[in-house]
């Protein structure tokens, strides 16, 4: 079930929270990433729902909270990533997708829009990062965080498939990162789009399914 679309407010988190200590998933060398679960782009109210309907078709929030909950018993570090802004004026101008969104309060900070969606539950994520840009390893501490606890393989999900997903897929590739992608917890503005995305990110890792975490095998 959808949730209604009141607005409200929550907590403004900061550039990164991190609730994790060192090198305590060593043991797994392995994190999850969860990319944009947020209202605005994952509820049909939000102000850049595009994906949305593709979203609840293929029941992507519930995979990417089952992916949550499956890597939390795992030992894997959960890592929370979502595009926010604090004003229109942090947003590039230099970006088509970014610019078009000034003045139409999308993506503030503390508002319901930059809110995880209700569908995901309690994430409980062990790193929380907000980004300016698309990709979740532009201007953002996330790499220095994975470097620190030691991760080697990153586990990748969110929305959308073509935008943010891609986008981090081929920057943790060129980071030397080993990379996978849930590909049932991903969604785009449809199905095609969804599918040429994912056929992409193959060529610079694997597809997994929600179900699949457990039998992940780590390539040696």
């Amino acid at each position: 079930m959808i949730p209604s679309c009141k607005h409200g407010t929550h907590r403004t988190i900061g550039w990164s929270t991190f609730a994790s200590s060192a090198l305590r998933f060593a043991m797994t060398n392995t994190a999850l990433i969860a990319i944009d679960f947020i209202n605005d782009i994952a509820d049909p109210c939000g102000l850049i729902a595009a994906s949305a309907a593709h979203a609840e078709a293929r029941g992507t929030l519930h995979n990417a909270a089952t992916a949550l909950r499956e890597a939390g018993r795992l030992g894997w570090l959960r890592v929370g990533v979502r595009v926010g802004f604090h004003s229109d004026e942090e947003m590039p101008v230099s970006s088509p997708l970014f610019r078009r969104l000034r003045g139409t309060s999308a993506l503030r900070l503390g508002a319901w829009g930059t809110s995880w969606h209700a569908l995901l539950g309690d994430p409980h994520f062990d790193l929380e990062v907000i980004k300016s840009r698309v990709s979740c390893f532009a201007r953002t501490p996330l790499e220095t965080h994975l470097r620190d606890d030691a991760i080697q393989r990153v586990v990748i999900c969110g929305i959308s498939s073509a935008v943010a997903v891609e986008s981090a897929v081929r920057d943790a590739h060129d980071l030397d990162f080993e990379v996978s992608v849930i590909e049932d917890a991903c969604a785009a503005i449809d199905e095609a789009t969804h599918q040429q995305a994912m056929e992409h990110c193959r060529l610079f890792g694997k597809l997994l399914l929600s179900t699949d975490l457990e039998a992940y095998l780590p390539s040696k």
